[in-house]
């Protein structure tokens, strides 16, 4: 699987600047994320933001740290050998990334899991 970087970094201040000084939920607290070929730049970028802001990670290479692979792609072989590497790999599509933020928690994976 090809793990290069796939966007720049969030500021590690986001979660303050967002909310004026606030702390926002942190109900992606837990969570760390390999963002997988996904080319368009605004997409990434808003991934990138709306884990960091609700308190999760971003992996910029797949790493035993990374719980969720997000994807546009359909299941190939390159997720059969990173399942291989790390069994405990989660494969979404971004539209969980997006349901977690609009209802302000952790969601079931489950509507939108990348499935074999």
């Amino acid at each position: 699987m090809d793990v290069t970087p796939s966007a720049a970094g969030a500021a590690p201040s986001l979660k303050r600047a967002v909310t004026g000084g606030a702390d926002l939920p942190d109900f992606l607290s837990g969570v760390t994320i390999f963002i997988y070929n996904i080319s368009n730049a605004d997409m990434c970028r808003r991934l990138r933001r709306l884990t960091t802001a609700y308190g999760g990670s971003i992996d910029d290479y797949m790493s035993d740290k990374t719980t969720h692979v997000v994807s546009l792609d359909s299941w190939d072989r390159n997720f059969d050998e990173a399942k291989k590497e790390f069994p405990g790999l989660k494969f979404v599509r971004p539209s969980w990334i997006e349901a977690c933020g609009k209802e302000q928690k952790n969601l079931s994976i489950e509507k939108h899991e990348i499935k074999p």
